[in-house]
């Protein structure tokens, strides 16, 4: 059975924010027990449930034929019943490209809802449009709107703007609190999020075995998910660190701890840095590519190579990617697809999913109306590997890699 309510990804979010002109207004609302808003039970569905009756002081059954809180399939019943009333009712169309992201198409508004928390970029009119009828479709806590000196909260994150329409999009709240829950509020702050001194301790204490108890491996999945909510969110600048560390946590020794906190000590002097959507910024989507190739080994053994991806709309950073390629760099296997034999090769694999998450950000901005140039272009720090996506004649015989230099062309 289906179980939840599919929610918009950070970068489709970010690219709605890298869209705002000074033409548009943010608003943002919230649904009252929005599960409990849902549609009764169209296929004849019914739960028995028994709960304590005080006045009778007995214990009663009772068929329900709709969703209660703590039923699995409540997020799920909610969706449905949202995206058809924005449909039917109001007019919006849900994307095809990322669900529970809604547009219409007549009024120009664009509606990313994460469960219950819309988010709302429309012209001034049409905000006031889409409030009243939202309210008069489901019970809110009423709407808040992006002005200078008041700020939105989303999702833990604070969305701000000043006199000059720029809008910024940071998470020092919540740095704060983690600051505080490890005690590294008054630490020194570090300059970088990873360094290779750490990464190396973590490999040696590894080879020896040198593994900590069942709950620092615990405090070590916290942190770590506490910096990738930050990397995935508002911060870069640490998709790198996390991406090393989570690939390193199979085995959790004190090192591995003593990074995270390094990392952490690093936020502490960049807490205050933002994303920033510039208001006469018109640069449109700009896509970077690159990568190391088996840049870890020398520190670890590690013979794959790594991709980076970022991408910008409007000189504000909306997507951005650091992990592994499926492909070795250093060792000979007999499955020729997982060869990089050339930092060119792995320029190329890195271009390739690059390319990749590029076209999706595409698809989703061309479904909800913010303008992105055809063909998108891709900057790539290779001049091999520019060579290789380049040259459409030359037979080789590394397939596989022909395969993704046609794909990326």
């Amino acid at each position: 059975a289906e179980t939840c309510s599919p929610v918009p990804s950070i970068d489709a979010f970010r690219l709605i924010l890298g869209s705002m002109t000074k033409e548009y207004e943010l608003s943002t609302t919230d649904f009252d027990t929005a599960f409990l808003q849902s549609f009764v039970w169209g296929d004849g569905r019914l739960m028995l449930i028994k709960y304590w009756d005080i006045f009778e002081e007995k214990g009663v059954y009772e068929w329900i034929s709709g969703v209660i809180y703590g039923d699995q399939r409540g997020g799920c019943d909610w969706h449905k019943t949202l995206s058809y009333r924005m449909a039917q009712e109001l007019g919006f169309k849900e994307c095809y490209n990322m669900d529970s992201i809604y547009y219409h198409k007549d009024k120009d508004i664009t509606v990313p809802c994460h469960v219950d928390d819309p988010l709302v970029k429309a012209k001034p009119d049409d905000q006031k449009w889409f409030h009243e009828n939202i309210n008069n479709m489901f019970d809110t806590k009423g709407c808040n709107y992006l002005r200078p000196g008041s700020d939105l909260e989303y999702l833990s994150m604070r969305i701000s703007t000043n006199e000059a329409g720029d809008i910024m999009l940071d998470n020092q709240l919540k740095i704060e609190k983690y600051l505080n829950d490890m005690g590294l509020t008054e630490c020194n702050p570090t300059q970088e999020p990873i360094h290779k001194d750490w990464v190396k301790k973590i490999h040696d204490e590894q080879v020896k075995e040198m593994l900590v108890d069942e709950d620092q491996v615990k405090e070590f999945q916290r942190i770590l998910g506490d910096a990738q909510w930050l990397a995935q969110t508002t911060h870069p600048t640490l998709a790198v660190a996390c991406s090393v560390y989570a690939s390193m946590g199979k085995k959790v020794v004190p090192s591995s701890l003593a990074a995270l906190k390094h990392m952490f000590r690093y936020l502490k002097g960049s807490k205050k840095r933002c994303l920033v959507k510039k208001a006469d910024n018109t640069d449109g989507l700009v896509v970077s590519s690159d990568s190391d190739w088996a840049g870890m080994y020398t520190l670890t053994g590690e013979v794959r190579s790594r991709t980076g991806s970022f991408i910008t709309y409007n000189g504000m950073p909306i997507a951005w990617k650091s992990s592994y390629q499926q492909c070795k760099g250093t060792n000979y296997t007999e499955e020729e697809d997982l060869i990089a034999t050339s930092s060119a090769e792995a320029e190329t694999y890195g271009a390739h999913d690059t390319v990749k998450l590029g076209l999706h950000i595409t698809n989703v901005g061309e479904e909800v109306n913010i303008p992105i140039q055809r063909p998108m272009k891709v900057g790539v720090d290779a001049a091999a590997a520019i060579g290789f996506i380049n040259n459409t004649g030359t037979v080789s015989r590394m397939k596989h890699l022909d395969l993704r230099e046609a794909w990326v062309q």
